[in-house]
């Protein structure tokens, strides 16, 4: 019989909520997340309080977002996300991670890095290495 006395239901609480109501919507029409899915991530990060978050998959950048608002008051924290691709799966003309443009005083505790495996930036992640903003 397995022992699930140690998992924890994460139901967002109304403060989380409301960090995560801090943002205007705009990004939610390119999210590919539910409402309950962000506000699910949004209440990990702030119950967690991490310095580093990995994220693997950007597309238009909402998750990143999500996920910025959430660490924006963590001294140390930072957010790693990488694409496999330098352009948004949509287009071949908008850059991966574009979205974030529109909230730059989240961007300044994320690191993107495009264009190839997450096995290739692994080092130079762990390291706390520098990433490059392709959306800029």
């Amino acid at each position: 019989m397995n022992n699930l006395s140690n998992i924890e239901i994460v139901v967002p609480r109304p403060e989380e909520n409301q960090v995560l109501n801090q943002l205007d919507n705009s990004y939610e029409k390119l999210s590919e997340m539910t409402a309950e899915e962000r506000a699910f991530i949004n209440a990990l990060i702030l119950r967690n309080k991490p310095k580093k978050l990995l994220e693997i998959g950007v597309s238009a950048g909402s998750s990143s977002i999500v996920m910025l608002n959430a660490i924006k008051d963590f001294s140390e924290a930072i957010l790693y996300s990488i694409d496999y691709l330098d352009y948004w799966y949509k287009s071949r003309e908008i850059k991966v991670g574009f979205f974030v443009d529109n909230y730059p005083e989240l961007k300044t505790k994320w690191k993107l890095y495009c264009g190839g495996l997450s096995l290739k930036f692994m080092e130079e992640i762990a390291r706390g290495g520098g990433g490059r903003f392709l959306s800029n």
